[in-house]
């Protein structure tokens, strides 16, 4: 775990800059200037994305809470969503010391700990859910997600098992076609909907089938999200995520990259997972997959940033 560069929620500073201050001169601009409160308060909020965590304390004199804004806000993360580009948007607005992970992933003891030393205002909790991470951020913290098309989502999966040697199942990746591969692994025909429920159950499940039977629990989970979302809304909703956070500026959300397949290699892996649609082993896990998707959908069009607005403003 790389957690030298968080301080007091994540961390402990003199850790992080070898037991000593960032930077030890003191700016009498910031003293002779004599500010109003609310005013140095902007300075710093503006400020403080770019500040380490030492800086920031020795600047405010004051516990680094005091300058968050907003709930604490956690972010479930499924793998091949878009999660990375909205996790570096927020980072962009959020002071380095309120962000808080596992080199993208959470445990729960990891989770738990956060917890017992107290939440704070604008805390940024984000990554992958180990089993029962979510759990104790449900009721205590802002919840925030994006789902993505599920034949588009398992495509992307396959590439990115694929391509990156350090992930399980690379090799079989490499060694089976994208068809082969969900016949091999039937996990990925349902994985948003594993992803969402490994982090609400307390213990692991032993079939990848069981999944099924979790349906109405994890579709009671979509409905507590505040923030839910999908890869083609995410723009929109970090909008409105901006003003319930009292971000004082709407962080950009970076252009993903663009595939390397080429138009023909996806059409050919399209046209596999459709001709598996009906396969009797696979079938009721696109089918649950498709459920979880439109369950979000439907919750994603009564938002703000979601399409029967917008359709409605048109």
């Amino acid at each position: 775990m790389r957690l030298g560069r968080r301080a007091s929620f994540c961390g402990d500073s003199n850790q992080a800059h070898g037991g000593r201050g960032f930077l030890s001169a003191t700016p009498g601009s910031f003293r002779a200037k004599q500010l109003p409160l609310e005013d140095k308060l902007l300075a710093l909020q503006r400020t403080a994305a770019r500040l380490s965590a030492s800086w920031l304390r020795w600047i405010s004199r004051r516990h680094p809470a005091a300058f968050g804004l907003g709930e604490p806000l956690f972010f479930h993360h499924i793998a091949k969503t878009g999660g990375t580009s909205l996790i570096r948007a927020i980072k962009s607005v959020t002071p380095p010391e309120l962000d808080c992970s596992e080199d993208g992933d959470l445990s729960a003891s990891f989770v738990n700990d956060l917890v017992a030393r107290g939440l704070a205002p604008g805390q940024f909790i984000y990554g992958h859910p180990h089993t029962g991470a979510a759990s104790p951020l449900r009721g205590r913290s802002t919840i925030l997600t994006l789902l993505r098309e599920p034949r588009d989502q398992a495509i992307s999966c396959y590439l990115h098992v694929r391509t990156h040697r350090t992930v399980p199942d690379h090799r079989l990746a490499r060694e089976l076609d994208f068809r082969e591969f969900l016949l091999a692994r039937p996990y990925f025909a349902i994985f948003q909907t594993g992803s969402l429920h490994v982090g609400i159950e307390e213990q692991p499940l032993k079939r990848t089938e069981d999944l099924i039977d979790r349906l109405p629990m994890i579709q009671a989970y979509l409905r507590e999200i505040r923030f839910l979302g999908t890869i083609e809304t995410a723009e929109r909703l970090l909008v409105h995520l901006s003003g319930a956070m009292q971000w004082r500026s709407v962080p950009a959300f970076p252009h993903r990259r663009k595939s390397r397949l080429s138009s023909q290699r996806r059409a050919l892996m399209r046209e596999q997972y459709d001709e598996l649609l009906n396969h009797p082993v696979l079938a009721p896990l696109f089918a649950a997959e498709r459920l979880t998707y439109e369950t979000a959908r439907e919750i994603e069009a009564s938002s703000p940033w979601g399409t029967a607005s917008d359709q409605l403003r048109g």
